[in-house]
């Protein structure tokens, strides 16, 4: 093999067998192996000769490095965004308190002044201040939370609770746990007080509550088990602002308002202006119902249009079959009707008993596949869609940042709807 290394020339060139190549050792190991292998130069000579000529040769295969150019590219690096992180002691020296006390104004702990508060506030957010809150769960215990809603009505309860759960997972990793009970019979409240009395023995930290037709003759006892328990929930689909005294943290709901006045809006763009219009809900006494119903009659109003039927069918379908029969054979003139609520499945049924599916304009609400089908086949002309799942997301964010960091939320969160129509069916097809 030396015998074989000391016949090569600066010329010569072999096959790596690892690599299959070509290899000229010319480049580097021919002046090494010619000379140091063969024994005709001296040690001295050898390193003498290696370090002016075995390292240069070495040194112009290697390619060449712009450190200049790496310089510019950090400065720019720090200048497009990657400025060190703003933290609690920055807020503090900027500010010229104690990191406690900035902790405490932030979180909503008492013992900082309400002036200094406001003033820690906003120099956190002109300083562009976030909370690690994926580090803070981890120094404190889990946090657990219980939500209770009907298991009647799936097109509409059952989108509440799909969204909360979605964003329960999201959550997940900030060690945030869930229990979840859905209560068959609303009828007298029982039921409903119980899975609450249980998530408050199984000590979870907040609760969201969607009552549906919770009796308002026991919501007075069900706010004393909740003020007893010092437990915090947000309201899910109902404001009970215009009852008795609630202590709910927050309520989140969509605009009922909006879509009143959207259901109006539509009637009056696709019937004639003399004509009789009629809205259907499930009962007048329910807060967002009754929400719809005024911002229906202002609207027509204010488009100079005569006041409206209203129709009470208790979400109940065969009720709202047999009330729109009546509708029918007792005002001929009718010719459209918003259907305020998910129970729009015997209108449907009543609507083509009479042959009048495709005559009358109907405004639905949701986007359950029979709706999304009624319009498609040119039987509902359009549908309001209440964004139900937008709705559990936000309340799951607003429980946790106030169980997170102590800071109250607005009282109250509304969600504003979305339209279906035919145009624009196939992106709630996918919902």
């Amino acid at each position: 093999m030396l015998e074989e290394l000391g016949n090569l020339t600066p010329n010569s060139s072999f096959t790596i067998a690892a690599a299959g190549k070509r290899f000229a050792p010319g480049l580097f190991i021919g002046p090494l192996a010619t000379r140091w292998l063969s024994g005709l130069v001296s040690l001295k000579n050898f390193f003498s000769f290696f370090f002016a000529g075995a390292i240069p040769l070495l040194l112009d295969k290697i390619p060449s490095v712009n450190y200049n150019k790496i310089i510019m590219n950090k400065r720019l690096s720090k200048k497009s965004g990657n400025e060190p992180r703003v933290t609690l002691k920055t807020v503090a020296e900027e500010v010229g308190v104690s990191q406690c006390t900035v902790n405490k104004a932030l979180t909503g702990k008492p013992r900082v002044s309400e002036v200094m508060r406001k003033r820690i506030i906003e120099t956190a957010a002109r300083l562009g201040y976030r909370r690690n809150c994926l580090a803070r769960s981890l120094s404190r215990p889990p946090i657990k939370v219980g939500m209770i809603c009907p298991d009647a009505w799936p097109a509409h309860y059952r989108l509440l609770l799909n969204g909360v759960r979605e964003r329960l997972f999201e959550l997940s990793d900030y060690r945030l746990n869930a229990e979840f009970a859905e209560v068959s019979d609303m009828h007298d409240g029982i039921d409903f007080l119980q899975a609450v009395r249980t998530m408050i023995g199984n000590n979870v930290d907040g609760l969201i509550l969607a009552l549906g037709d919770y009796p308002p003759e026991r919501r007075r006892l069900l706010w004393e088990i909740l003020r007893t328990a010092h437990m915090p929930f947000v309201l899910l689909g109902m404001d009970e602002s215009g009852h008795e005294v609630s202590p709910h943290l927050a309520v989140v709901e969509q605009d009922s308002w909006v879509c009143g006045c959207w259901g109006a809006e539509l009637l009056e763009l696709m019937t004639p202006g003399d004509s009789t219009r009629a809205i259907l809900v499930g009962s007048e006494k329910i807060h967002d119902h009754s929400l719809k119903i005024a911002a229906f009659k202002q609207e027509l109003a204010a488009r100079g249009a005569g006041i409206p039927l209203v129709l009470e069918t208790h979400d109940l379908p065969e009720q709202a079959e047999a009330g729109m029969e009546k509708l029918l054979m007792k005002y001929p003139d009718l010719s459209g009707i918003y259907v305020a609520t998910e129970n729009i499945q015997g209108v449907g049924t009543a609507l083509e008993r009479a042959g009048q599916a495709g005559n009358l304009k109907v405004v639905g609400t949701g986007i359950s596949e029979y709706v999304l089908d009624k319009i498609d086949a040119g039987i509902f002309n359009a549908s309001i869609y209440q964004q139900e799942p937008l709705q559990g997301r936000k309340a799951v964010d607003i429980l946790f940042q106030y169980l997170e960091t102590g800071c109250r939320p607005p009282l109250k969160t509304l969600v504003s709807p979305l339209l279906a129509m035919r145009s624009n069916m196939a992106q709630f097809r996918t919902k």
